[in-house]
């Protein structure tokens, strides 16, 4: 503390904060990641019921269409619902024409979390597995799940949610195959492994008993009408399984790939979706509910750290602005040399980035690390209204490229990267025109960190005005992977290969 610039506090401060929150943040990365789990799976348990859910609202037919065809694909015996909240009759004939059941409640309150709960009402299957309207499986989803359950005390189990359309650079940082790997593996470890919607499979029992935990609660509620999905959050499928291990109920992860979905491609969408998951994940933070006396202390730090990641939008701020305070008003948050400060900055940094390299080795992590930081203004915003306490609506993701300029979207961004450019330009003049000769190093070193900071940026930009190709068109891909998923479905050979593969590296 003694070397904090006194003078400058206004930027010391807020540079320190935003230092302390990534050294907790790296604390609690790692404490997720000590023990992971990776699973096989286990012999199927015969003669068992099981409901799928397959959700959707506003989504184009032929995609609804896909995962209705595909569900039917799957071997063990179950009953397939189409939860429509789009009250289309289209969506009405489409099921009455695969002979599947097809449920429209009367209004739309609580969005997708009451979707599921009017259809856990009426339905009956002991176990449940929930689709996304684009969510199109393999065959073998429940045999390979399935197994789980003969730990009577496991309530849900997750798998991975593999992206198909992810095009070349994943310039919109989809690529969610680290979250999926050892993130969700260390999860496990410490039996906090939380649903993510699709592609997880519930045990009725425990939606029951947690739904008749909250009607002790109300007294005075519809006891005939049961509410387990949690509906106080928009991203319900997390504050579900928080509230189902704070029961005592067990969660297991099972990795290997069972479906594949669609993944927005337009920064507009991107945007709306990362809003809800910063929203919706921070509302259960405020909410105190991993304070939970039932929840173990591994459980409690390990949804700490996913909450804990969505404040990010603060200190990605002060770190994207604070080398503009040297470059441009000669002011430093610490009283040192440059050459001192890199003696303890450089080793530091070095160890944390090679640290999450190794982890992270084999995935393509860094668009969405650079992403994390660029999104700021999204996160931001997530927060204020969380702390507002601002109602929040349920906004379902597109699953069509949503064609168009956004520029208008990354107008902090492309401010910020200008005076970052600006301000290495005045770097530069201080060195070559205006004798700061005895401060080279401390301006190279802002300089170096103006420039990183505009790389971080840089893509998000480019993204707002990206436009899919032909082969990375929805469309085109949908259907040539849609085709190699029905010869799959036929082909144990392929599906076996398919099970082994991450998709994306």
């Amino acid at each position: 503390m003694h070397s904090i610039n006194m003078n400058a506090l206004w930027f010391s401060i807020p540079l320190i904060l935003a230092e302390t929150y990534s050294y907790f943040g790296a604390l609690l990365f790692m404490f997720g990641l000590w023990r992971p789990i990776v699973r096989q799976s286990e012999p199927v348990i015969p003669n068992r019921t099981v409901d799928i859910y397959i959700t959707c609202y506003d989504e184009p037919i032929d995609i609804i269409k896909q995962t209705i065809e595909m569900g039917k694909n799957i071997t063990y015996p179950n009953e397939i619902y189409v939860c429509d909240d789009g009250h289309r009759q289209e969506i009405r004939d489409l099921s009455l024409q695969h002979e599947v059941h097809y449920l429209s409640r009367p209004d739309n309150l609580h969005a997708k979390a009451g979707n599921l709960n009017y259809a856990y009402n009426h339905s009956q299957g002991e176990f449940i597995l929930i689709l996304d309207a684009d969510f199109v499986v393999l065959p073998h989803i429940l045999d390979d799940i399935l197994g789980y359950f003969r730990d009577e005390r496991v309530a849900f189990v997750q798998t991975p949610q593999t992206f198909y359309n992810i095009p070349r650079n994943d310039p919109f940082g989809n690529d969610a195959s680290f979250f999926y790997g050892p993130i969700q593996q260390g999860k496990d470890g410490l039996n906090a492994s939380f649903s993510c919607g699709a592609g997880s499979i519930f045990r009725r029992k425990s939606l029951e008993t947690l739904a008749e935990k909250r009607l002790e609660k109300q007294p005075n509620a519809n006891t005939r009408y049961l509410e387990p999905f949690e509906t106080e959050s928009i991203t319900e499928d997390m504050y579900t399984s928080l509230a189902l291990h704070s029961l005592g109920w067990k969660s297991a992860y099972h990795s290997q790939p069972c479906g594949f979905a669609l993944s927005p491609n337009d920064l507009g969408t991107v945007y709306k979706q990362r809003f809800r998951w910063g929203a919706g994940t921070l509302q259960v933070l405020f909410r105190g509910k991993f304070f939970s006396r039932n929840l173990t202390f591994g459980q409690r730090i390990s949804y700490l750290s996913t909450m804990y990641y969505y404040l990010i939008g603060i200190p990605a701020i002060i770190y994207l602005v604070a080398p503009l305070a040297f470059l441009f008003l000669n002011k430093t948050p610490i009283v040192t040399d440059a050459t001192e400060f890199a003696l303890y900055f450089i080793p530091y940094y070095s160890l944390n980035f090679l640290m999450f390299y190794v982890i992270a080795s084999g995935y393509r992590w860094w668009r969405g690390f650079q992403n994390s930081i660029a999104l700021f203004p999204i996160f931001i915003a997530s927060l204020i209204h969380v702390i507002i306490r601002k109602r929040l609506t349920f906004k379902v993701t597109s699953k069509e490229t949503l064609s168009g300029n956004y520029l208008y979207l990354v107008l902090p961004q492309i401010l910020l990267g200008l005076s970052l450019l600006a301000g290495i330009i005045v770097g530069f003049i201080k060195i070559t025109y205006w004798g700061y000769y005895w401060q080279t190093p401390a301006i190279l070193v802002n300089i170096f960190w103006a420039f990183y900071n505009i790389s971080l940026l840089f893509n998000i930009i480019k993204a707002s005005f990206w436009q899919p190709t032909f082969y990375e068109n929805d469309n085109a891909f949908q259907i040539l992977f849609y085709s190699f998923l029905q010869r799959a479905a036929k082909d144990p050979t392929l599906v076996q290969s398919l099970k082994q593969r991450r998709f994306v590296k």
